[in-house]
């Protein structure tokens, strides 16, 4: 039996889509080992965390253990190679430590290349570095669609051709909606179209809000879920007098999937991506989906969500009259949903990992 330890630092960062990826990873591979057990994939793993406040995912089977003295990345850097000696390495958030031989790393996106105007100079002056030595390391990638495999040879020129993995749109059903957020964020259900993401500039939030603000939508609502950086708008006169446009923050995974569940649909104008996770959580819950028609997006949604040109202002609004007009299909919703459902699954994801690890 091989000993794995996973990176455990994601334990110590706020949730967004690259932790979002390893608490979904690592707590699907706990159930599988706690269903079929350590001896049948004859692998077993063990998460090394700095001495910090963690979050708890209630594992079964795979251990915990904090390590070390020093924190962020140069725990990651110059700790976490001594911990881990004499096993393999997983890490499943962008980053690996330099100095460790035998480790499999998942790269997400190619971001910090492709919008650096997203990042701070030092970062992306690390994360660049990282990149360009990373090229010369023996580490086996990992990374979650098509798109992003591409977008890696093509900028890392990597000596092992990354594996794609989809992420899973299931985690959701582990709790139940929490409908109160509906009032909290006054809005009415079925009224509202939803943004959620960032305030990045690829995620391309702005231009949202320019068609409600160009194009007020009889009835409807714009809710924008965002976990910060919204401030920025407030002191736009132009935003904050327009009633048809709302905010709320730091909201849960119950509240999330109360607010999916209740839109007419989620917006996504996001012009660059590596998978775009709410488009699938919105799918998988049975709400509609007007997206930027980019290349990742067509790859993982198909036909199961609506298309508009994120550069045209006309497209979106067009989009969003179509929708508010259109009469609720329960059949179609349902059969998107089962789709989404059954392409993409963490317990999928979690299995295809261990098949890499495993070199199957």
């Amino acid at each position: 039996m091989v000993e794995y330890f996973i990176n455990g630092r994601f334990l110590t960062q706020s949730l967004t889509g690259v932790q979002r990826y390893a608490f979904e990873m690592v707590r699907e591979l706990d159930q599988l080992l706690a269903e079929r057990s350590e001896e049948e994939f004859k692998v077993k793993f063990t998460i090394l965390a700095p001495r910090a406040n963690l979050t708890d995912l209630k594992l079964k089977k795979i251990r915990l253990k904090q390590v070390g003295w020093l924190g962020g990345y140069f725990w990651e850097q110059f700790e976490l190679p001594i911990f881990s000696a004499g096993s393999p390495l997983v890490n499943f958030g962008n980053i690996c430590p330099l100095l460790k031989r035998n480790q499999f790393l998942t790269i997400h996106d190619m971001t910090v290349f492709r919008t650096p105007e997203n990042f701070s100079l030092s970062f992306r002056m690390f994360y660049k570095i990282f990149f360009r030595l990373l090229k010369f390391k023996e580490v086996k990638l990992i990374t979650i669609s098509e798109f992003s495999r591409e977008e890696i040879k093509k900028i890392l020129s990597p000596k092992h051709e990354p594996k794609v993995i989809y992420l899973g749109s299931d985690h959701l059903d582990r709790v139940s909606a929490d409908n109160s957020i509906i009032e909290k964020a006054n809005v009415k259900s079925g009224k509202y179209f939803l943004l959620v993401g960032s305030f990045s500039k690829n995620k391309n939030i702005d231009f949202a809000i320019k068609a409600f603000l160009q194009e007020k939508i009889k009835d409807f609502d714009l809710l924008i879920v965002c976990k910060s950086n919204y401030s920025v708008f407030q002191g736009n006169n132009e935003i904050t007098e327009r009633d048809n446009i709302k905010w709320v923050s730091d909201i849960n995974d119950s509240q999330l999937k109360a607010l999916y569940i209740n839109a007419k649909s989620l917006i996504f104008p996001s012009l660059y991506e590596g998978f775009g996770l709410p488009p699938v959580e919105a799918i998988a819950l049975g709400c509609d989906v007007l997206i930027s028609d980019i290349s990742i997006h067509r790859e993982i949604c198909g036909d199961r969500a609506s298309y508009f040109n994120p550069n045209n202002l006309t497209s979106l609004i067009n989009a969003i009259r179509i929708s508010a007009e259109t009469s609720i299909d329960q059949a179609g919703k349902a059969k998107r949903a089962l789709q989404i459902r059954n392409a993409f699954s963490w317990e999928k994801a979690a299995s295809q990992y261990l098949q890499v690890i495993n070199g199957s």
